[in-house]
């Protein structure tokens, strides 16, 4: 195109000059100089104000936003403690525990899910991983996911929000990179918190947030300041996306986990804001930084070196470091469409960047609001001059004008040669010429138009959707190439193909209800799903959207298609991973309580009979431990497919996890109906499984429970038919049997036992009664067993036989245990004070206080209050405590003789301890019990086994105290076998200390 030449009018006949002698005096010097002066000040100095505005704004919305995660912060926090605390084989208690954290009440929106992530073998020595994580469902509810444990999973210690996590302070949360999840395509950042066991790194826990929580927080705050705010993370990805504060939508908008920048390159109205928001900041990372990068970077291939040195500096941030600042004028910006005020602020501890919009116009508002009352002063001046620049205005330039527009109306169309023709010389004779200059321009561009529109063609046949073009009569006038791929059809084909033969719907009934010809041009419907059908006859799911745009003479359906089969088949493959188990194709237990829940309303309303049935199996962790968890799986798997041969079609059986099954029989005739079932899957699952060229023997006790009969609540009949099962184990195993009144009853006196105990541990509601141990030779004193008593307000003394089981199924053994443990030392310690004598004291041990990290604190401060010796005490322990896992029991033993306290092994011979492993427990004592020491004088086979242990325990170095001696007779025995000591009714019954004489053992 050639140069535009500006064209001047000398100044001595321009309007200029015409007007300066009337308009310009008078309108320039009242107003101009007045109000520009005016507006040139107010606007520099309410600016000012309105800069530091807006840097609270941003600083108090940042604070907010850091109150929001702070959710999720103290929930990392809260997972990483239970990481750290709870204990690493009760997995059982890691999956009850860790859920009931993460779901916390009205948090769902923000919190997606969360879990602990331990370092390879922290968990488990024998484990590489061991994860429990959580996400949470469409519906909300949180689902586990296991898939990160298998051999094969996907893994995670080499993960972005993993790595960097090692290097965190102690309580501080990492922030990861935006994100979507491969699960719920959720947009979300993950929480990370590093866990420590014994001052070593031990994994991390972690929630997820999700960002929508974040978009709506940050849409309801912008709204205070009339503009919009926005984050990005890091590397530039945005977190929330930014949003007119009216909801509006004028141009398209980036998604969360987009780069502003990438998006800046297609859109240019976003263009100057991200090259002002990747101006890199003005600060060098130091040495030890670069180290801490340098290690990042090694230990993943998922973080660039670029990427961890700004983690490096964000790990590396010092407490209380302010958040880096700065603001810009932006001429127009694309979401307010007027000049605005962007202020940046970067947040050291997680690199996050938030960006505040504020309308400039609020300045400007302030600014004529004054002008407004100013002017007002000067209005009957200027209705004086308006009347002055009315004549002058209407004799130079509005009757000039109006001649000219008299000749363009007179002319034909424009074309070149067809121009109007003005004598004046001034601006008016002027635009004359730029008038016949413009049509000789619209020429050009009606072959320019024509081009573009070729491109457009272009880009239609480049399109991956069917593009296909309707007339009014619904006949196909054009379809691009991706229609003829999706649809079958030749290119030949699609001229006049009525639109009926591609679907059952009719695009022009979307904007002409009524085929009048008369509508409009319209933009896109909203988007449908529709069944298409091919050529071949075949049809496939579609999302099927149409445009309308009308011209002088006809007008045009554009209809867009796409096939959507391939994402509804992935879509369809999430849910049944989010409700099936992946081991075995079964419900999982979320899909199998709905299942419940639903049939139990259906038995309400139709007075139908259900039948619940709760399948645990025997003897799997022995076939899962001998032959391996892949042989167990594979037992698992045919368990699963000979249940489903057990059932009628309409029954469901579901794993609720580990051995665990469940089966839902609803609309039965009669209970008999419920035990066949039970009985052919016990028959069933008694046969043989051929596993790896191996026969393993497993069986199944089964729960059963009736709906309405036993219970009209999905809760209750869970529990009830849980009841029922472990009778049938009682009864024997690998049988079934039905929930009862008399177990109800059970249920019911164990809760009201429970809720007594609990009550008790608050009151102190116990007493210790102690039995005398006394040498076996010469029948002196050696010591007490101090003996726990419960002095309930109705039953009396209670023996522990009664409740100490049901204290260490609900963990109120650890506070009984305590509470013995300092009354025994204070009570031995004034005993010993009124009789001068020094003697040993045996207390037992549970599992749960074995394994306390406390216990040899609490016994050294107990034993220093009361002025006992250490060597005083013994500690007894059950085959089964030091069994559970004997590597962390020598350990732990070890612990406790390095206090200086002695060790025994109590009731030895009724658990399953090996010989092997007892010879490396750092024991001092083996005490017989009394099923093999009473009758001992009359039982050969009691007699050898009395023997046997008493001749083992000193080839170990051990001493022998035996249990329950009841007569001389069995006494006199147990010297022949050089026995130590010895307790039983013999010596004493067990009675307050008090009530105990040394005296009566002077030998």
């Amino acid at each position: 195109m050639p140069e535009i030449q500006p064209l001047r009018v000398p100044f001595h006949r321009s309007l200029r000059a015409k007007l300066m002698l009337g308009l310009l005096v008078v309108l320039a010097a009242m107003l101009a100089a007045v109000l520009l002066v005016l507006y040139a000040r107010g606007y520099e100095l309410l600016l000012a104000r309105e800069r530091a505005v807006a840097k609270i704004n941003a600083e108090q919305l940042a604070s907010e936003m850091n109150r929001e995660l702070a959710v999720a912060e103290g929930l990392a926090a809260a997972m990483g403690k239970l990481g750290e605390a709870l204990p690493k084989d009760d997995v059982v208690l890691w999956k009850s525990l860790l859920p009931a954290v993460i779901n916390l009440d009205g948090q769902s929106n923000l919190i997606a899910g969360g879990g602990v992530w331990p370092e390879p073998y922290a968990f488990d020595p024998k484990l590489e991983r061991r994860s429990f994580f959580w996400g949470r469902a469409a519906d909300g509810s949180l689902n586990y996911f296991d898939d990160y444990n298998a051999p094969d999973g996907p893994g995670y210690h080499h993960e972005e929000w993993y790595v960097p996590a090692r290097f965190q302070k102690t309580g501080e949360c990492y922030w990861s990179r935006s994100y979507r999840d491969p699960y719920s395509a959720e947009a979300m950042v993950t929480c990370s918190m590093p866990m420590h066991s014994e001052g070593r790194f031990s994994g991390v826990s972690t929630v997820d947030v999700k960002l929508s929580g974040l978009q709506t927080f940050l849409a309801a705050q912008s709204k205070v300041f009339q503009g919009y705010a926005f984050a990005l993370d890091r590397n530039g990805l945005l977190i929330t996306t930014p949003s007119a504060p009216d909801g509006s939508a004028p141009v398209l908008l980036p998604k969360p986990v987009d780069a502003l920048t990438s998006f800046a390159g297609s859109h240019a109205e976003f263009q100057p804001m991200s090259d002002w928001l990747a101006e890199p900041l003005k600060i060098a990372p130091d040495t030890a930084t670069r180290e801490l990068a340098a290690l990042i970077d090694e230990a993943t291939t998922n973080i660039e070196a670029e990427e961890a040195t700004r983690i490096a500096m964000q790990l590396r941030a010092p407490d209380g470091h302010p958040a880096y600042l700065r603001q810009i004028t932006v001429a127009r910006d694309p979401l307010l469409g007027e000049e605005a005020l962007l202020t940046h602020l970067i947040q050291p501890t997680s690199n996050w960047q938030l960006v505040v919009v504020q309308p400039e116009r609020l300045v400007r508002e302030s600014v004529f609001t004054i002008m407004r009352r100013v002017g007002t002063a000067l209005v009957l001046a200027i209705v004086a001059v308006m009347g002055l620049a009315a004549w002058m205005l209407r004799a130079m330039l509005v009757e000039p004008i109006q001649k000219l527009a008299d000749q363009l109306n007179t002319a034909s169309a424009p074309e070149r040669g067809q121009h109007v023709s003005v004598e004046s010389t001034d601006e008016i004779g002027l635009l004359a010429c730029q008038i016949n200059e413009y049509a000789d321009r619209i020429v050009a561009s009606g072959e320019a138009a024509e081009a573009a529109a070729e491109q457009f063609r272009a880009v239609t046949e480049l399109a991956h959707d069917a593009l296909i073009q309707v007339d009014d009569a619904g006949l196909v006038v054009g379809a691009n190439r991706s229609s003829d791929q999706i649809f079958g059809y030749a290119e030949s084909d699609w001229a006049q193909l009525p639109f009926e033969r591609l679907m059952a719907w009719d695009p022009r009934t979307e904007f002409q209800p009524d085929h009048a010809p008369d509508v409009g041009s319209r933009a896109a419907s909203q988007v449908r799903q529709l069944s298409a059908i091919r050529n071949d006859g075949s049809a496939f799911p579609a999302e099927v959207s149409v445009s309308y745009w009308r011209g002088p003479k006809f007008g045009r359906y554009n209809v867009q298609v796409r096939d959507v089969t391939e994402r509804l088949r992935n879509e369809e493959q999430v849910r049944m991973l989010a409700t099936h188990d992946v081991l075995t194709g079964l419900p999982n237990r979320a899909l199998f309580r709905d299942r419940l829940t639903r049939a139990v309303e259906r038995c309400q309303m139709d007075g139908t009979l259900m039948a619940l049935l709760f399948l645990d199996l025997d003897h799997f962790k022995l076939a899962n431990d001998s032959l391996g968890h892949e042989a167990g799986d594979q037992l698992l798997r045919a368990v699963a497919e000979r249940l489903l041969l057990c059932v009628r079609r309409g029954d469901t059986v579901a794993r609720l996890g580990g051995d665990e099954f469940a089966l839902l029989l609803p609309n039965l005739d009669d209970p008999t109906k419920a035990a066949i079932i039970a009985a052919k899957a016990i028959e069933d699952l008694a046969r043989p499984f051929e596993l790896s060229g191996q026969k393993v023997q497993i069986g199944g006790s089964i729960g059963i429970a009736l709906c309405p009969i036993d219970d009209d609540s999905a809760d209750e009949l869970l529990r009830k038919v849980d009841l029922a099962m472990y009778h049938a184990k009682a009864e024997g195993r690998n049988t079934y049997r039905f929930f009862t009144k008399a177990l109800h009853a059970a249920l019911i006196e164990r809760k009201t036992l429970l809720d007594e105990l609990t009550t008790a541990v608050r009151e102190g509601s116990f007493e210790l009664h102690y039995q005398p141990v006394v040498s076996a030779e010469h029948g002196t004193l050696y010591g007490f067993e101090a003996l726990l008593r419960w002095s309930h307000p109705e039953h009396g003394l209670v023996m522990p036989d009664k409740f100490i089981p049901l204290a260490e199924q609900s963990g109120l053994i650890v506070p009984i245990g305590d509470w013995v443990i300092s009354r025994a030392c204070a009570e031995l310690a004034e005993w010993q004070r009124q009789h001068g004598l020094e003697v040993k004291l045996s207390i037992n041990l549970s599992l749960a206080q074995f394994r306390d990290q406390e216990l040899v604190g609490r016994l050294e401060r107990g034993l220093s209050r009361h002025g006992l010796k250490a060597e005083q005490l013994i500690l007894e322990l059950t085959e089964t405590v030091l069994m559970h896992d004997h590597e962390d029991a020598i350990e732990i033993m070890q612990r406790l003789r390095a206090l200086g306290l002695s060790l025994a092994v109590d009731d030895f011979g009724t658990g399953y301890s090996s010989l092997a492993y007892l010879k490396r427990f750092p024991v001092q004592k083996l005490k017989i019990d009394k099923s093999f020491v009473s009758g001992l004088s009359d039982n050969e086979e009691s007699a050898a086994i009395c023997r046997s242990v008493i001749a083992l325990g000193h080839n170990l170095g051990l001493a022998i105290v035996a249990e329950g001696v009841e007569n001389k007779l069995d006494l006199a025995f147990l010297r022949a076998f050089r026995c130590e000591y010895a307790q039983g009714f013999l010596f004493s019954e067990p009675k307050p200390l008090r009530d105990l004489d040394p005296a009566r053992w002077q030998g």
